[in-house]
């Protein structure tokens, strides 16, 4: 079986809106069977991946720009 993906734009606060939503839904004792939780738990995991992607993408943005301001400091 084929999986399909599509690319899906979201900021980083409602990546973790959904991750709140995921993680209150997974919380609720319904009784229903692990087998069905088991795609919510997967995309939870795959959300907290890209969590830590944006927030690794940004400290990387924020090192890099000191960097361009300083080294515009020293060659002025």
């Amino acid at each position: 079986m084929e999986t399909t993906t599509a690319t899906i734009k979201f900021t980083k606060e409602e990546v973790n809106l959904l991750i709140n939503n995921i993680d209150f839904m997974l919380s609720l004792n319904i009784p229903i069977e692990e087998e069905w939780l088991k795609p919510y738990h997967k995309l939870k995991e795959d959300l907290l991946k890209i969590s830590k992607e944006i927030v690794e993408g940004e400290h990387l943005n924020e090192v890099n720009t000191n960097r361009t301001s300083i080294w515009k400091t020293y060659t002025l």
